[in-house]
């Protein structure tokens, strides 16, 4: 009984507290709405729901707001919040408000104090250190990173042509993961090959327990949490990510002790052919970080930059692939920029890449990942655009998602995707806080270069590979970030179908068969090349309409092969270098010759100039013409056609019919249309 009355005098006394503590807030924000509340809770119980219940929670309150003055107040519990949703208030809570809400205490627990969770004194002497890491000239210097792992992510997607609807996100994701190790830790995890980790299962666990202590209420007081089985699974499974991180960590410390005396740290530069990652780049600066310090800073930019880089990515894909229009426009601009190559893209590449860029913003205003930020108000602060002054001790949530659905600052046409919107002309006059995609104001996200960089040249690669459908977004759910329920659906054809390539000849064939051509000789044609550059892949790919697994070519395959009225023998000679002196006794009654070169081989660029100078010299190739496939263009660091033909010297040809055409033989890509003109140069014959 004693219990009972001390309990009630507890509460009683907590309740007056809370009283007269929201009397003087209530007083300043007063004249907002809010959302319905109960005594002591407030409305907390209004969010408790399931994650797509809580999401549909929050656009019910931002539609009060909009209503009013675009700002909305609610108790949640002892503490007081403002909802805003609008440009003019988020950025004046952006610029001043540095230090992140309460609600983020549950990421420090795993992250430390890590840059995204820092607290302000702590963020802002560190992030002064961390600032040079990302700038652009650093970043840059990880594109070779990000085209081999791009490469990687094609060849992956493979498995999902003419399959049916699947998530991309799974496949984007591991990608995502595999460049941010590599740049950030300059660790090799191979996630797209090997995605079934004890690491990643434990950071999966992790971010599951997180995601539901941040929306369960009754999860979120400590003494609770630690009476579940949940505060052991966590505990053990933070341990388990951070022993990763800390035992790469050692070993960096390690390198950089032995090293410091003879090399320039600061150089984001290649040491031994490796590139320098972002954590090599953190020892010896102004600010010596202990090795925990390294590891929160490292594990925040490893977690936090992956998820929402890889959910921008696999949303555009979507909205790309119901939008075949924005589709074949930015693959038409990635056409104008590479041509036929699939090569990785460049820097210059990248900076050409315009549209595709309003593309993605545009992705991002609709389905903004990161759908609300939350700060601390550590004093009064005014909002100019409601006129109401927040009080210090409150929260203040902006809203991006409601942001970037405002009708007054995007126009009537809010729910339309129309990446035009970020055109200069179009984007002049409104709020520099209307587009809250890496957030706003100094603590914004210190990697949006680099984030930028990764979406350009992965959905660049996919583009040029594949054509994407896509049905519908659908329903959504809030899970820390912002999650379609289904999942990112979408189906996957190849821009030149590999199984349908047998057919497409088989139809030309036909039809020109109806019409009178004087071409219906047969005609010899050799197919040379180095070992490995691919000469065998191409002749299966064109006579059988279909990759077929090859092994190194010993003497010669012969094949014929029809294409449009003409019969060609194909002579596949063995690129090794024991075969090429036989090349002569094969020479005579040659008309063409075609050769394969391995275009991301740049190391033996010179022995391939001397074969081709060599061969040609042969009397019995004085007049046959030359078709030159550099293959493999979808392969990081691939030479483009151009620059194959200044590095061969092939301008300097006289007299001599010759082409260097941009193949992939694994997709198909120029095949045909080198053939088209070597059949267009045998007619002048």
């Amino acid at each position: 009984m004693i219990v009972l009355i001390l309990v009630a005098l507890l509460v009683s006394v907590y309740c007056a507290y809370l009283a007269v503590s929201r009397r003087n807030m209530n007083k300043m924000v007063q004249c907002l709405p809010s959302l319905p509340s109960l005594p002591v809770v407030g409305s907390a119980l209004y969010f408790i729901g399931d994650s797509e219940t809580l999401l549909e929670r929050l656009d019910e309150a931002v539609k009060t707001a909009s209503a009013q003055k675009e700002v909305l107040r609610a108790w949640l519990g002892p503490k007081l919040y403002i909802a805003i949703a609008n440009p003019e208030d988020a950025q004046v809570v952006l610029e001043n408000c540095y230090q992140k809400d309460v609600v983020y205490k549950f990421l420090r627990y795993w992250l430390g104090e890590g840059l995204f969770v820092a607290p302000v004194d702590i963020w802002k002497t560190h992030r002064r250190v961390l600032l040079p890491v990302f700038h652009n000239r650093v970043v840059e210097e990880y594109i070779s990173v990000i085209t081999e792992q791009t490469a990687a992510l094609v060849r992956q997607l493979e498995e999902r042509v003419d399959k049916g609807e699947f998530d991309i996100l799974k496949y984007i994701s591991s990608c995502t993961i595999d460049i941010m190790f590599e740049t950030a830790m300059g660790e090799r995890m191979d996630v797209q090959h090997s995605p079934d980790t004890e690491y990643l299962r434990a950071r999966h666990t992790v971010m599951t327990i997180i995601n539901m202590r941040m929306y369960k209420v009754w999860l979120q007081p400590e003494f609770l949490f630690k009476l579940t089985p949940y505060a052991k699974l966590q505990k053990d499974n933070i341990e388990l990510t951070h022993k990763f991180t800390d035992e790469v960590v050692k070993k960096k410390r390690i390198e950089y002790e032995c090293n410091k005396r003879q090399m320039n740290l600061h150089e984001a530069k290649i040491k031994d052919g490796k590139l320098r990652s972002a954590l090599d780049l953190l020892f010896g600066r102004e600010i010596e970080f202990t090795d925990e310090q390294l590891r929160e800073h490292i594990d925040s930019i490893t977690i936090a930059g992956n998820d929402t880089t890889a959910l921008v990515i696999a949303y555009t894909l979507v909205l790309l692939g119901i939008h075949q229009d924005a589709q074949e426009k930015i693959y038409k601009e990635q056409e104008e920029i590479f041509g036929d190559s699939l090569r990785g893209a460049g820097k210059e590449d990248i900076q050409k890449m315009q549209f595709m860029e309003r593309v993605l913003k545009e992705s991002m205003r609709l389905y903004t990942v990161v759908p609300i930020i939350a700060r601390h108000v550590d004093k009064d602060i005014h909002l100019p655009h409601c006129g109401v002054t927040i009080p210090a001790g409150a929260g203040a949530v902006v809203c991006t998602f409601a942001v970037h659905r405002n009708e007054r600052i995007w126009g009537p046409d809010v729910d339309k995707f129309d990446p035009d919107r970020f055109l200069p002309e179009r984007s002049a006059d409104r709020h520099p806080a209307a587009f809250l995609g890496f957030s706003y104001g100094g603590r914004n996200c210190i990697g949006r270069h680099f984030g930028m960089i990764i979406m350009k040249t992965i959905l660049s690669s996919i583009i040029r590979s594949y054509k994407i459908y896509a049905e519908d977004v659908g329903k959504l759910k809030l899970e820390m970030l912002l999650f379609p329920v289904r999942g990112h659906q979408v189906r996957i054809e190849r821009r030149i179908p590999l199984s349908d390539t047998g057919l497409i000849i088989a139809k030309v064939i036909k039809r020109l068969q109806l019409r009178s051509l004087d071409v219906g000789k047969d005609s010899e044609w050799r197919r040379v090349g180095l070992e490995g550059a691919g000469k065998t892949t191409i002749l299966y790919k064109l006579k059988l309409g279909e990759i077929v697994t090859t092994i190194p070519t010993i003497g010669f395959n012969v094949e014929t092969l029809e294409y449009k009225n003409i019969s060609f023998t194909i002579w596949d000679f063995a690129g090794r270098p024991g075969m090429r002196p036989m090349l002569r006794h094969y020479f005579q009654n040659t008309q063409g010759v075609i050769f394969v070169v391995d275009s991301s081989d740049t190391k033996r660029i010179d022995e391939v100039k001397h074969l081709i100078t060599d061969m040609l010299q042969e009397e019995a190739f004085r007049d046959a013409v030359v078709l030159m496939f550099a293959n493999k263009q979808d392969m990081p660091n691939a030479m483009s056609a151009s620059e194959l033909t200044n590095a061969l010297n092939l301008n300097d040809l006289r007299n001599r019919r010759c082409r260097v055409q941009a193949t992939c033989a694994t997709q198909g890509r120029g095949l045909h249309k080198g053939l088209d003109w070597l059949l267009n140069e045998l007619s002048m014959m």
